[in-house]
């Protein structure tokens, strides 16, 4: 059976809105106790770039579906619940085209 090590490399760029009257100080405290150990909205802004480069338009755990460009994302109706209106993401590009390295060992 043949291995391969593969290093894939994509470049994602967001900027991501915190809107810090709905995520406030007891906001923070609240998710801290129940979720992630976040201190600060620049952690959660690393914490939220992540996931979506990760996985896409889904629901971040313990926080909901953010917007994205100002309105729900695609397949989601503006009336769902699980949408969390304090956090916009704002896609300025995302990487299509991966560079893949493989390498048999």
């Amino acid at each position: 059976m043949k291995k391969f090590v593969c290093t894939v490399t994509r470049v994602d760029k967001f900027t991501i809105a915190l809107d810090e009257n709905k995520m406030d100080a007891d906001w923070l405290e609240n998710f801290k106790n129940n979720f992630y150990n976040i201190e600060d909205l620049k952690g959660h802004a690393d914490m939220i770039a992540q996931y979506r480069a990760r996985f896409g338009h889904e629901c971040i755990e313990g926080y909901g579906i953010p917007l994205e460009n100002g309105k729900p994302p695609i397949g989601v109706s503006e009336d769902d619940w699980r949408i969390f209106d304090a956090i916009n993401i704002h896609v300025v590009s995302e990487d299509n085209d991966c560079e893949v390295e493989v390498k048999e060992i």
